[in-house]
């Protein structure tokens, strides 16, 4: 017979079959249960799934975990046509701080639906983006990001089109936008303006808020179509 268990502890379980070496997910908080327990124990391999928490936002189902200082985001399933993602700057009052990806392959469920995504928008509590877990949507068109370090995580987006950075982004690496040629337009509202956006050769229109105080001096090198700039709000 089956063994007695707790009404929830077969929530998000289930079995895969490896040429027939099975493994079951359990929840963390079940595993042991499920292996101490005299039938269960003998099925094999019995392992924890490796989420701790899962909610869904607006047709998106978030993976995460809680780790020091707040949430971070491991999967997603974006739901069927659905093409806008808003990164949640909170679920259930606790902060997102950092997108790592790996519950899937990577942080979405197929490449079918990173491709869906036109419109990417990261709230300034994330802290940590780990590098080109984005990189496989290539059909984002519009990104917002507002979070205090930007480092290697937006690499490669080839249908990036138009990108907007807010005011609390304070460090942004050189290659932070590596491979995303086809830029048409930046809107900063940043302090300083590095060399992060030296050779978009397809740069036509840039926006240069009130904040922005500094510009180096190669900024812009490379940005030879740039046709309209405008300075201040």
């Amino acid at each position: 017979g089956v063994p007695e268990t707790a009404s929830t502890a077969f929530d998000d379980t289930w079995i895969t079959d490896t040429q027939n070496d099975y493994h079951l997910y359990v929840r963390k908080d079940y595993l042991d249960q499920f292996k101490n327990d005299p039938l269960w124990g003998k099925f094999g391999y019995i392992i924890p799934r490796d989420y701790d928490f899962k909610t869904t936002i607006d047709g998106i189902t978030y993976y995460y975990n809680s780790i020091s200082g707040g949430l971070e985001i491991i999967g997603m399933i974006v739901g069927e046509g659905i093409s806008a993602v808003s990164i949640p700057s909170t679920i259930g009052a606790v902060p997102v701080v950092s997108i790592k990806g790996g519950y899937f392959e990577g942080l979405f469920q197929s490449d079918v639906e990173a491709k869906q995504i036109t419109s990417l928008t990261i709230p300034q509590t994330v802290t940590n983006v780990a590098g080109d877990v984005f990189s496989g949507c290539t059909n984002i068109e519009y990104l917002n990001l507002d979070m205090p370090t930007v480092k290697d995580g937006f690499r490669n987006l080839t249908g990036l089109k138009t990108l907007e950075i807010d005011e609390h982004t304070q460090t942004i690496a050189s290659d932070a936008f590596s491979g995303c040629s086809n830029i048409e337009t930046l809107m900063l509202d940043i302090a300083t303006v590095g060399d992060c956006f030296a050779g978009l050769s397809n740069l036509k229109t840039i926006v240069l808020r009130d904040p922005v105080t500094t510009v180096n001096d190669d900024a812009f090198t490379g940005c030879t179509g740039v046709t309209d700039l405008t300075i201040g709000k």
